[in-house]
């Protein structure tokens, strides 16, 4: 799905990995950069940086785990570390594969 924030028209959409479902936000073209966000914030902290290296890459800002429009697990545990990192590399993996015109 499209949507206009400001003069952006970002591509909102949802990914199936590490056994939850992800938000993110997608625009641009080129070589791939992932954002980050910290607590408490969510993909829309990023929107001045989207903005400007989305003029030379794809860039993708995402809704870590249990913030934003991503999945909320309840178990402490399923915010270890690991969990996390599994997720960012996922959703590089899928990115990468929708990059390269591979169906996810």
């Amino acid at each position: 799905m499209a949507a206009n924030t400001g003069n952006l028209l970002l591509h909102h959409e949802f990914a199936h990995i590490n056994g939850i479902k992800m938000h993110y936000v997608t625009i641009g073209e080129g070589p791939l950069i992932v954002f980050l966000h910290g607590f408490p914030e969510f993909w829309k902290s990023w929107r001045h940086q989207i903005s400007f290296f989305s003029k030379n890459f794809k860039v993708v800002a995402l809704d870590m785990r249990g913030y934003g429009e991503t999945v909320r697990p309840i178990k402490v545990g399923e915010y270890r570390i690991e969990k996390l990192v599994r997720d960012v590399t996922e959703l590089i993996l899928v990115r990468t594969k929708k990059s390269n015109g591979s169906r996810t």
